[in-house]
């Protein structure tokens, strides 16, 4: 129809059309400011955040992420991300833990690659959480007591460094020699040089379980290894230690501090013991302090 009233009727529908349209735009620019303002909530502020390594961290290569929650607010993470100038990437923890006021929680997360050579920074962690009337995500600056994370980062670099250069691994079995308290167990270590670079290894370190006759703290070696060869160092091995609860509960007995030069460069690694050689140790032990 082409009279007045026909002709105003889609004039009407789409001044309906913009109203929906607008409102629409108005809903979704509230729900946007709305999730802004969820995502800025705010932690309680006696809500600390640290790095730490416990015992069974380590030969797991892991660190833990300490919240420590002294308000009297209860706060839900469910997840942490910790940033350090230091790792090639974040450490993150998922899941759903909760942190009563006045408790402490630890989050487990594995350690990241370490950018070398080492550098110093510090950490931050975002952490997604949820308190009684509020929840979001929030960055907190993040302690670390005992500088473990650039003991971390050394200790991977300094690895990074002799890989680079030989392979270092203890023998897959053991000799003894002797009797009784008077029996010292001969463990090797072999050093394979990959390159035509010559490496010297300094010295091996003693641990809470083993050590070297007549107690000292290290062997003390400086055996040059020229490049492209293979030597073997025997290491004699007697315990540092009798009382049982110390080999019944060991995280750390078999891991051996071992210094290396390579090239002008000098580096301190950790050393395992594979899981064969330390089951003949422990028997070892056993018969050893038996006997003493």
């Amino acid at each position: 129809m082409t009279d007045a009233r026909g002709a105003a009727r889609p004039l009407r529908l789409a001044t309906v059309a913009r109203a929906g349209a607008s409102l629409a735009l108005a809903v979704a620019w509230g729900g946007l400011v709305a999730g802004c303002a969820q995502s800025s909530a705010v932690l309680p502020g006696d809500l600390r955040v640290e790095v730490l390594q416990n015992r069974t961290d380590y030969a797991a290569g892991r660190m833990q992420v300490r919240v420590i929650n002294a308000s009297d607010e209860d706060v839900v993470v469910s997840e942490v991300a910790y940033n350090d100038p230091r790792f090639e990437s974040d450490a993150v923890w998922t899941g759903d833990s909760e942190v009563r006021g006045g408790i402490t929680r630890d989050l487990p997360v594995q350690i990241p690659v370490a950018i070398c050579p080492p550098g110093v920074g510090s950490g931050t962690a975002r952490l997604t959480f949820a308190v009684a009337d509020r929840d979001g995500v929030a960055t907190v600056e993040v302690t670390d007591p005992l500088e473990m994370v650039g003991r971390v980062t050394e200790e991977q670099c300094s690895a990074a460094a002799v890989a680079s250069a030989a392979e270092v691994a203890f023998g897959a079995s053991v000799e003894f020699s002797g009797s009784g308290a008077d029996e010292v167990a001969l463990v090797p270590l072999t050093v394979s040089t990959i390159s035509d670079v010559d490496v010297t290894v300094d010295s091996v370190g003693s641990t809470v379980l083993l050590q070297p006759e007549g107690g000292a703290d290290s062997w003390p070696l400086d055996q040059r290894i020229p490049g492209e060869s293979t030597s073997t160092i025997v290491l004699p091995v007697v315990p540092a230690r009798c009382d049982p609860h110390a080999v019944a509960e060991d995280k750390v007995g078999t891991r051996f501090p071992l210094t290396m030069t390579v090239g002008d460069q000098t580096s301190e690694i950790t050393l395992v013991m594979p899981s064969e050689v330390r089951a003949l140790v422990f028997e070892y032990i056993g018969r050893r302090c038996g006997s003493a």
